[in-house]
C-alpha cells in the first residue's frame, strides 16, 4: 500500500531532473566534494519528493553506496534513463559528461511537454465547455421539453425520450452510472491500449508521420548523448534499450545495438531499421567520414526538435476550429432533433 501511494503521490518530474544533472555535473567538474554537493542541491528549487529523496541519497553515499545504487531506491522519482546513463558515467570514468547528457535530455523532453500543453490548454477549454453543454442539455433542457411535450399530448421525439429515460435511471441509480463511467471511461480504454492497440496495431501506429518523426528526434538526440559522453556506444546502446523496456524505443536501440555488434557501422545500422530518414541516415554518414560524430548528431537533434514541434504545431492550430465545429454541429443537430419537431407540434395544435 505504501508503494502505491508512492507511485501515484512522486512522480518523475522533468524540470528537476535537468536541475540535479545540470547542477552535479557543473559542480563536480569545479571539484567540490559529492556530499557538499548532494547538500547544495536540496536548497534548490526541485519539484515535491526530491529533496527528501536527495537527503537519503546523501545518507547512503555516506555508508558505502554507489550514486547509482543511492538512485535505484527512488525510483518514482528517477525514471531509468537517468540511472542507466549515471551507471554508465560512473563505470566508464565520465560521470559529468553523462550528467551533461542527462540535462539536455530532460531540458530537451520538458520544453516539448510544455510546447504542447499550452497549445492544448485551450482545445481543452473547448472540449470541456462542449462536454459540460452535454450535461447541461441531459440534465436541465431535455427533460424541460419533455414536460412541454407531455403538457401538449405529442410523442416525443425517441432520441429526446432516451436520453430523458437515461438521465432519469442516473438519478435514481447514481452509483451505478458511476461505475459504467469509470468502467467505459477509465478502465476498458485502458485495457484497449494496454492489451489491444500496443500489440496489434503498433506497427501501423507508427507509420503516422508525426509520431514516426518523434521518435527518430528522441532516439537521434539519444544517440547524440551517448557519443558526447564519450562511452562505449555498443554498452550507451544496451542502457537505453533497457531504460526503455517496453515500446518504439526499446525495439530501435535494441536492433542497432544487434548490427553494431555484427560490425555494421551506424549509418549500416540505420539504413535496416524503419522510420529513419535518408536525410538523418546521410548526416550520420557525413559524420563517420569526417570523424565529427558528435557534432553531426547534435546538428541533426536540432534539426528533427524542429521538425517535430511544427508538425506539432500545424496539427494543434487545425485542433481548435475542428473543436468549434464539432459544437456547432451538436448545437445544429440538437435543434434539429428537438427544437423543430416541438415547434411542429405547437403549429399542430394551434391548428387543431
Amino acid at each position: 500500500m505504501k508503494n502505491f501511494i508512492k507511485r501515484v503521490m512522486l512522480r518523475p518530474n522533468n524540470d528537476s531532473l535537468a536541475i540535479i544533472a545540470e547542477n552535479i555535473g557543473s559542480l563536480y567538474s569545479e571539484g567540490i566534494p559529492f556530499l557538499t554537493i548532494l547538500e547544495l542541491l536540496r536548497e534548490m528549487p526541485l519539484a515535491n519528493g526530491y529533496k527528501d529523496s536527495i537527503y537519503k541519497i546523501q545518507y547512503d553515499i555516506e555508508n558505502g553506496e554507489s550514486f547509482e545504487n543511492a538512485l535505484k531506491k527512488h525510483k518514482e522519482l528517477f525514471p531509468q534513463f537517468f540511472i542507466s546513463m549515471v551507471s554508465i558515467g560512473e563505470k566508464s570514468g565520465r560521470l559529468n559528461e553523462s550528467l551533461k547528457g542527462i540535462k539536455e535530455y530532460y531540458t530537451k523532453i520538458s520544453s516539448i511537454k510544455k510546447i504542447v500543453g499550452n497549445a492544448l490548454a485551450y482545445p481543452c477549454v473547448l472540449l470541456v465547455t462542449m462536454i459540460s453543454l452535454g450535461l447541461f442539455l441531459a440534465l436541465f433542457i431535455i427533460p424541460s421539453f419533455f414536460d412541454l411535450y407531455s403538457s401538449m399530448g405529442t410523442e416525443m421525439p425517441k432520441s429526446c425520450l432516451v436520453i430523458y429515460e437515461f438521465v432519469q435511471k442516473a438519478k435514481e441509480n447514481p452509483l451505478i452510472i458511476i461505475i459504467y463511467a469509470i468502467s467505459w471511461g477509465i478502465v476498458i480504454p485502458r485495457l484497449v491500449i494496454k492489451y489491444g492497440i500496443k500489440k496489434y496495431v503498433r506497427i501501423p501506429f507508427e507509420k503516422i508521420s508525426i509520431i514516426r518523426d518523434f521518435y527518430e528526434y528522441i532516439s537521434i538526440s539519444l544517440l547524440s548523448i551517448i557519443v558526447k559522453s564519450g562511452i562505449n556506444l555498443s554498452l550507451g546502446l544496451n542502457y537505453c534499450a533497457n531504460s526503455f523496456s517496453k515500446g518504439i524505443l526499446n525495439h530501435k536501440f535494441v536492433n542497432i545495438n544487434s548490427a553494431i555488434i555484427d560490425g555494421k557501422t551506424l549509418s549500416e545500422a540505420l539504413q535496416g531499421i524503419d522510420g529513419y530518414s535518408k536525410y538523418t541516415i546521410s548526416i550520420v554518414k557525413l559524420g563517420e567520414a569526417s570523424g565529427s560524430m558528435d557534432e553531426r548528431l547534435g546538428l541533426l537533434s536540432s534539426y528533427l526538435e524542429k521538425k517535430s514541434l511544427e508538425k506539432i504545431n500545424k496539427i494543434l492550430a487545425g485542433l481548435q476550429p475542428a473543436l468549434i465545429l464539432v459544437m456547432a454541429a451538436i448545437v445544429l443537430i440538437f435543434i434539429m432533433i428537438f427544437v423543430i419537431p416541438l415547434f411542429g407540434a405547437m403549429m399542430t395544435g394551434a391548428e387543431g
